[in-house]
């Protein structure tokens, strides 16, 4: 009967002896690969940094109302979650019809920062700066290190998602808990 494997032993053998040790962390001795991961990290903070200027500049253009029907309705429901604790339509009756991700993460922001829209876009703005840092991670799994840096700044600077961080709808959430579960995946594995 064979030992039982962590994936990391697992991780080594099906990559090869030879490029293993490279994914080693270099030892406290070798301050070579020590600065060049602060210069990865730094790198990496100034894509975040830039994506999050962009989300911002475009948001804090936008008029402080809602623009989308389903953005009144995800505001409704999140006011009702925090003033009755309940997830009512505008019926008053329990409803499955509005999905309860995006309320409860406006609701969240509200709890905070009262009912106000342009705090919830300005989360947005900080959830797909956040987006770019976990993309980046899961191209650095899959991909070599230009790919990865390639995939951060097309996050980063991709038009749909930055539009995405000053609608009034899930898209921002979702992009950043699909990227989250495709991260989390990559780890178990």
């Amino acid at each position: 009967m064979k030992p039982y494997r962590t994936g990391w032993s697992r991780m080594q053998e099906d990559i090869g002896s030879s490029t293993a040790g490279a994914l080693q962390s270099p030892s406290p001795r070798s301050g070579s690969g020590r600065s060049g991961h602060d210069r990865e990290f730094i790198v990496l903070a100034l894509i975040c940094l830039l994506a999050l200027l962009i989300r911002l500049a475009y948001v804090l253009t936008l008029q402080p109302r809602l623009f989308w029907f389903d953005g009144e309705h995800y505001s409704r429901l999140a006011t009702g979650l925090l003033e009755h604790g309940s997830y009512l339509n505008d019926r008053g009756r329990p409803s499955a019809y509005w999905p309860p991700g995006y309320p409860l993460f406006m609701a969240a922001v509200y709890a905070f920062f009262g009912v106000n829209i342009v705090a919830v876009r300005v989360a947005q703005c900080l959830l797909g700066a956040a987006t770019v840092a976990v993309v980046h991670r899961i191209a650095r799994r899959v991909l070599d290190r230009n790919g990865a840096w390639l995939a951060a700044l097309a996050t980063a600077l991709y038009p749909l998602f930055i539009y995405s961080a000053g609608a009034d709808m899930p898209v921002t959430l979702q992009i950043a808990l699909i990227a989250g579960g495709v991260l989390l995946t990559l780890v178990a594995v």
